[in-house]
This record gives structure tokens, C-alpha cells and sequence, in this order.
């Protein structure tokens, strides 16, 4: 019953997104937040009691992110952060892949002598189905490399969105998801031996609907600036550890407005997952930042590019 009144809604809601087409609203950063870092032999929350909401945020534009960066499938075209390669470094020319991060941040992947890549990686994709279920598809980085590395066999990425979506792709108002990043020891441990320490300093979500989509940005910088208080601490978050990250999201943003009525939020139909690999000069000090081990990804690919 459910899934006929999703295909006989579909008229309605062609009517509905026409009407909205020329609308672009700002974006909260309200709409995900971080409420949780683990290891992963503990439960124990090393936030300290603090909760995070997205750092910053871009949107919410009036299209779908595969179309705001030009490609379909895949969504970037080697994968190590340079400029022009993805969304969120300035592929087609939407974003200019400053949106989140600095001038100093910018770094030289390509090696022409010239720092303009901004080094976010492509860690994956999660798609929804029309009964809410949904299924991650992993990125793979340095597919122009000698070694291209599947990113699924580093880290695991979980969401979870359900609403009793009555009409027109619909969830109730205040709606709350779920999202957790998990990386996974063994793998983590067998990298390391062979490459060190590295870090993500920035995480980001691209949000989708039908139509629209959005950003929303965590700056583990600042983050963990206010989290690390105390060096001596055996809960100090450090660039030592792999960690499981949590945390929650809503659908606020996209709202569905029905003859002028607001009857609730759009589902997610897709979301992208980046996560920016930053030069190892911009990590002044190791134990001041987390360790999402996922950086092992950008540091193999420098690594075999300048050897």
C-alpha cells in the first residue's frame, strides 16, 4: 500500500518541485551533527559531553550534486584531491573547492609546482530505494595511480533514515537520522606499519533529494581544539587511534510545501561522503587532531607519485 501511494503521488509532486524550482534557501548547520567518538574496543563517548553541529554548510541548491559537478558515475576521476577532480574541488566549475577550507590549506597533489589541490577524496556514496532502505557504495582512490585503493576496505559508512512517509515522498517534520563512520583496525594497522601517521582534517556530507541538495562541513580543527583540554587525559583524542564517528542529521532543509503548507520534510534519496586529506605541514601537532586513519588513502598516492 505504501509503495502505490509513492508512485500515485508522483504527479503531485512533479507539480510541487515545479512550483519551487527558482527557490534556493540557506542551509543549518543544525541539520547534522556530531554527538560521538569511540574507539573501537570501547563504548565510552571521548567527547567529553560536548555535541557538534556541522562546522559550516552550502546550500541548498536547486539541483542534484551529479549534475552540479558534471559526471554521472563515478563521481570523480582519480581521486587524490586535485583541483578540478570532484565536487568539492571545483569539478565543473560549482564549486571553486574553497568553500570550506583556506588559501594556506590548498596543496600541490599533482606535483607542477603550484599549490591549488584542495584534497578532498571521495569516500563514497549512500543511496536510498523507495521502500527506505539504503546501500553504500565505496569509492576507490588513485584510479590513475599504480596502486588504487577501494575505500570500503578502510573504513564502513552506516545510515539510517526512517519515516512513515505518507505522501509525497514525505517524512514528518524534526525526522532524525543516524550516521556513523567506522574504520576498520586490521586494515588500519597494516597501512600504518607501511606508511605513519596521517589524518582527515575536514568531513563532509553532500545531501540529496529528488532535486535538491546541500552541504555540511565538520572542521575537526576547531573541533578539537575545544574537545583537548587536557594532554594528560587517557581519553585525549590523538593522532594514534582509529575511531568509530557518530552522530545525527534531519531534512529540514528540504522542506515539502503543498498548496502553501508546510506537510513536512523530503527524504534523502542520496548522500556523498568527503573527507580532505591535508598536507602533513598543516598538522602542527599530532596529538591536537583526530585520527580518521583515512588519510592513508591521499598519502599512498603522494607517496608512489614522488618516488
Amino acid at each position: 500500500m505504501k509503495q502505490l501511494i509513492k508512485v500515485c503521488s508522483l504527479a503531485l509532486l512533479a507539480f510541487t518541485l515545479n512550483a519551487n524550482a527558482g527557490h534556493m534557501k540557506d542551509c543549518s548547520t543544525e541539520s547534522f551533527a556530531l554527538d560521538r567518538i569511540e574507539t573501537l574496543d570501547s563504548n565510552d563517548n571521548l567527547l567529553n559531553g560536548y555535541n557538534f553541529n556541522a562546522s559550516d554548510c552550502r546550500g541548498v541548491f536547486d539541483t542534484v550534486d551529479w549534475v552540479a559537478d558534471g559526471l554521472f558515475d563515478p563521481y570523480t576521476y582519480n581521486n587524490i584531491g586535485e583541483l578540478g577532480d570532484g565536487l568539492l574541488n571545483g569539478q565543473n566549475g560549482f564549486f571553486s573547492g574553497m568553500e570550506f577550507i583556506e588559501q594556506e590549506d590548498l596543496q600541490d597533489l599533482d606535483n607542477d609546482g603550484n599549490a591549488t589541490d584542495p584534497g578532498w577524496i571521495h569516500l563514497g556514496k549512500t543511496v536510498w530505494d523507495t521502500d527506505d532502505n539504503n546501500e553504500t557504495y565505496y569509492a576507490e582512490a588513485g584510479k590513475q595511480e599504480a596502486i588504487t585503493l577501494d575505500i570500503g576496505d578502510l573504513l564502513t559508512l552506516t545510515f539510517n533514515y526512517d519515516c512513515d512517509n505518507w505522501f509525497l515522498q514525505t517524512c514528518p517534520n524534526n525526522t532524525v537520522g543516524t550516521w556513523e563512520l567506522a574504520t576498520k583496525l586490521d586494515v588500519i594497522d597494516q597501512a600504518q606499519s607501511l606508511l605513519g601517521e596521517a589524518t582527515f582534517d575536514h568531513l563532509a556530507f553532500s545531501v540529496n533529494t529528488a532535486s535538491k541538495f546541500a552541504v555540511y562541513d565538520f572542521d575537526f580543527k576547531e573541533i578539537f581544539e575545544l574537545v583537548n583540554t587536557d594532554k594528560n587525559d587517557p581519553n585525549y583524542v590523538n593522532f594514534n587511534t582509529p575511531y568509530v564517528l557518530g552522530g545525527t542529521f534531519g531534512m529540514g532543509d528540504f522542506p515539502v510545501h503543498f498548496f502553501g503548507a508546510d506537510i513536512g520534510d523530503k527524504e534523502p534519496v542520496h548522500i556523498n561522503i568527503w573527507a580532505r586529506d591535508p598536507a602533513a605541514t598543516e598538522v602542527p601537532e599530532p596529538s591536537s587532531i583526530l585520527l580518521l586513519s583515512l588519510a592513508l588513502i591521499g598519502l599512498t598516492f603522494r607517496s608512489l607519485r614522488n618516488s
